[in-house]
């Protein structure tokens, strides 16, 4: 700002009303009022009120601080406004103006202030745009331009075309804001896309990005959900049957097992440690007065689980009852030292169920009798005979036991028949 003070003048003596000598018929002007400061690039414009008695000019004074110590006149003028110009953007200024005549000056107007700002023009281009490639999507992230023009950036334009030259591109997107990444949807697997981003202000979008290029992923193929599933119960134990999905296209490399005491409230947490690799499994160390509900899910090789099953449920079995001394029926330690340590879940191989060892055979019995007072022999099929006719007989990869069970005498241990059940093998 070309500014200085006038010979003989100071900030001082400008505040300061005074009557010149010669001129005592004549009063010095009242002082002007209303003056307002409107900022612009580089510049200051003021304007203000008439003094309200014979001013014949007009003194403006500025400073950059507020009590002046370093202000000065910077004009004189006849009219009701003045542009101070060759200012500082972003320094504040002080102003104020004294009204004269051939009498003397009037004391100073109000202060205003204002802060000269550079005009605004549109943002820088955005450096640095990256691309990473998804399933039918690209993410894109980008540098913030060096120069916002003065204004706020508020929001980035996403180009997208099939060509570089972007001729027949898809319309552009929009991401709000002044984030710097994007995740552009719906793309197709397998075309090359090409990509530009603008930065944009209150004065409009500034010049594109370089390009960047990214070929979007397939989507993965689906799981199906495990089918035909059923419980079956054993002692404090429930058997899981089910077949392979026969819809999705992933493949399985697992199932994993899931179960609740009531119905729909299996747990989020598997009660398998790890992947089951058939299609059974058994649920051990159940309570025989719990009833149980499961579903099964398939799980692919990246970790990726599909739908849950249907729900079935099953009530355990109780435990076997110890018999008399030297006996040790199946789950049960030598007499007097207890229950042996079970492992609370197992899997099915492929060979069947696994068994308890078969306990000592009662000689008093023979292949067709039972103990007086206790039921006729039971014969169990284990596992899913029915849902294997069901399913066509495919997926199920369990050998089917047949199991005789015929309860002992009061203190007498029962006796299993572990042979394995004639006929094909149900896989």
């Amino acid at each position: 700002m070309a500014v200085g003070t006038a010979a003989g003048a100071s900030a001082s003596t400008a505040r300061v009303a005074h009557v010149s000598a010669g001129t005592a018929r004549q009063a010095a002007p009242a002082a002007p009022a209303g003056l307002v400061a409107t900022a612009d690039a580089g510049q200051v414009s003021l304007s203000w009120n008439a003094s309200a008695s014979g001013a014949t000019s007009y003194d403006v004074h500025a400073g950059t601080t507020a009590d002046f110590q370093a202000s000065t006149k910077v004009a004189t003028v006849r009219g009701l406004g003045y542009t101070a110009t060759g200012l500082a953007n972003g320094t504040t200024y002080y102003f104020w103006v004294t009204a004269a005549n051939g009498a003397g000056t009037s004391s100073s107007s109000n202060v205003a202030s204002a802060t000269p700002a550079a005009t605004a023009t549109a943002p820088g281009a955005p450096a640095g745009l990256k691309t990473t490639a998804g399933q039918g999507q690209v993410t894109l992230s980008w540098v913030a331009p060096a120069s916002t023009g003065g204004s706020a950036i508020t929001s980035y334009d996403i180009y997208v075309g099939t060509t570089s030259a972007f001729r027949g591109g898809l319309p552009s997107f929009v991401s709000k804001g002044a984030g710097t990444s994007y995740v552009v949807t719906g793309l197709s697997a397998g075309t090359a896309y090409y990509f530009k981003v603008a930065a944009v202000n209150a004065r409009g979008a500034g010049p594109v990005s370089p390009v960047a290029s990214a070929t979007p992923q397939p989507q993965p193929a689906a799981l199906g959900t495990p089918g035909n599933v059923i419980a079956q119960p054993g002692r404090t134990r429930v058997i899981l049957l089910w077949t392979a999905p026969t819809t999705g296209g992933a493949k399985v490399s697992g199932y994993l097992i899931y179960v609740g005491t009531r119905p729909g409230g299996e747990s989020g947490t598997p009660v398998t440690k790890a992947l089951v690799h058939d299609t059974a499994y058994a649920v051990m160390g159940l309570a025989s007065t719990t009833k149980y509900y499961f579903k099964v899910a398939a799980e692919d090789a990246t970790g990726h689980r599909g739908a849950l099953s249907a729900e079935v449920s099953a009530v355990p079995w109780p435990a076997a009852t110890p018999g008399p001394a030297g006996h040790s029926p199946a789950g049960q330690g030598p007499a007097g030292q207890g229950t042996q340590p079970t492992d609370p879940v197992q899997s099915l191989p492929a060979g069947g169920e696994q068994s308890p060892a078969p306990a000592p055979r009662n000689t008093n019995l023979t292949q067709d009798q039972s103990a007086p007072g206790t039921p006729t022999g039971l014969i169990i099929l284990l596992a899913g005979v029915a849902a294997a006719a069901l399913a066509g007989a495919a997926g199920i990869a369990v050998h089917l036991r047949r199991m005789r069970i015929r309860p002992g005498g009061p203190g007498e241990p029962e006796e299993r028949d572990n042979r394995p059940l004639s006929g094909p093998r149900y896989r």
